[in-house]
């Protein structure tokens, strides 16, 4: 018998891509959309949908590889065993100069406690990816820094940057 799975909440940033990768694939409203649906064999030679789908895997991957990326980021717990937080925290950075700053690329928003010093959370990256907003799962999903949108909003960062074309 094997041992019960954690909780999702308590999922490591491995175990997060692990858990999206066993979904349907295809499926609407789930993860299982990053990645195709196999297509039926080739009656003969090479076919378009087979590197249709070769070319939709490898975006599928690239979009997964920059989510774990972007948890890892955001969690202070940096994707490993879930659990309590060290009772030694580290000490602040007054100037945030120094140090891990977390959330390299956006996920958070403004309802996630932070460790002080740092934009990260104490959460593992499943609490993050239970909790975070649509914008967050887009910041993630690019892999860019410092996101794309306004993680509350959604709202393209350019346009708030720029304001409205």
């Amino acid at each position: 018998m094997s041992p019960p799975a954690p909780p999702f909440w308590e999922l490591t940033s491995s175990e997060v891509g692990a858990w999206v990768r066993q979904l349907a694939p295809g499926v609407a409203n789930t993860g299982g959309m990053l990645f195709p649906p196999r297509p039926d064999p080739p009656t003969g030679g090479s076919s378009d949908d087979d590197e249709g789908y070769r070319a939709a895997s490898a975006r599928g991957e690239a979009l997964l590889s920059n989510l774990v990326r972007a948890l890892d980021s955001a969690s202070r717990t940096g994707g490993g065993a879930a659990g309590p937080p060290d009772a030694k925290r580290p000490r602040p950075d007054p100037d945030g100069v120094g140090g891990d700053r977390g959330d390299a690329y956006g996920m958070l928003d403004g309802s996630f406690a932070r460790t002080a010093g740092s934009a990260g959370s104490d959460l593992p990256p499943g609490a993050i990816l239970s909790r975070i907003q649509l914008g967050g799962l887009v910041n993630g999903l690019a892999g860019r820094p410092g996101g794309v949108v306004d993680a509350p909003t959604c709202i393209p960062s350019s346009v708030l940057r720029d304001g409205p074309a």
